[in-house]
Order: C-alpha cells, then sequence, then structure tokens
C-alpha cells in the first residue's frame, strides 16, 4: 500500500525468545520509496501478540490493512493458547502505532460449523457501503480419509458483511 509517496508491505514475523519460548508470530513492516529498495522498521514488531490467556497470544499476524477517514485500519488474526483462531482490528494514526480494540471480531463457530477450529487470516473488501470480511474457516475433518489423502481438517472460504 501506498500513504504520503512512502509503500508499507506489512508482513508476518516469527521470532524465538528463548529456548523454552514458543515461536511467536508478530506483524512488523517494511517501507520503500520505490517498491524495489525496502527498509524495515526498526521498531519492529509493530503489532505483538497479547498477553498470556488473550485471544491472540500466540499469534498477531496476517495482516490486511485500510485506509478510514483520517486513519488505518489493521485486520488481523490471533492464534490463542487455546487451540482457537478468531480475527481482530486495531487502528493507527501513523501506520506505526497500533492500538488493538481488544475485541474479537470473527470467533470460531459451534461445534460441527466450517469454522469451529479457526475463523481466520482476513480478506477485506468494500463496496458500495458494505464491508466484506473474507476469512479462512477450519473445522475438524468428519471424514479423515478422502481419497488416497488422509488430512486432519476441512478449510473453506467463509464471508461476514457488516
Amino acid at each position: 500500500m501506498e500513504a504520503g509517496g512512502t509503500y508499507y508491505l506489512f508482513y508476518n514475523a516469527k521470532n524465538k525468545r528463548g529456548k523454552s519460548d514458543p515461536w511467536p508470530e508478530e506483524t512488523g513492516f517494511a517501507t520503500s520509496p520505490d517498491l524495489r529498495t525496502w527498509q524495515r522498521h526498526p521498531g519492529n514488531p509493530v503489532l505483538r501478540v497479547g498477553a498470556r490467556g488473550d485471544w491472540d497470544d500466540k499469534f498477531a499476524s496476517d495482516p490486511c490493512v485500510l485506509s478510514h477517514e483520517d486513519g488505518w485500519v489493521m485486520f488481523y488474526y490471533g492464534n490463542c493458547s487455546d487451540g482457537h483462531a478468531r480475527d481482530g482490528v486495531a487502528f493507527s494514526d501513523d501506520l506505526i502505532t497500533w492500538q488493538k480494540s481488544g475485541e474479537v471480531l470473527i470467533d470460531v463457530g459451534p461445534d460441527g460449523s466450517i469454522d469451529s477450529r479457526y475463523a481466520h487470516k482476513p480478506g477485506i473488501m468494500t463496496r458500495d457501503g458494505t464491508l466484506y470480511h473474507f476469512y479462512c474457516g477450519v473445522a475438524p475433518a468428519a471424514d479423515r480419509r478422502l481419497g488416497e489423502i488422509e488430512h486432519g481438517e476441512v478449510r473453506d472460504i467463509t464471508l461476514a458483511t457488516a
């Protein structure tokens, strides 16, 4: 995305902090004046995982950043130590400092639904005043065998609108 003549690329980053620590996945960004040379932001990550027990305590990643009014909105997914992934949102005035809303936007569905395990990886579009929030819904597979392939889950592109 471009803002004020500078290009911004938001990305996932993992960094193992210690031998016994898990690998958190957090969001950072790089900037470029020409889409050829890039400089990572020295203050990365700009969106960190939440505190232990928060809905995004393992991952705060897969950002989708859009301009909105006089600021910026980052849709992202959080992976939680409870084994579920959900979509959330953070806000910024400058594309550097982000404030999480503290609420889950798209939560996992009930057992048996297509998104009972994960409701994550946001893809956001707007059209005619409607926000289209596409996400990957994941559920345990009822039948672990599909032809000659064994698998443990079913994935689907799911849509929520507002």
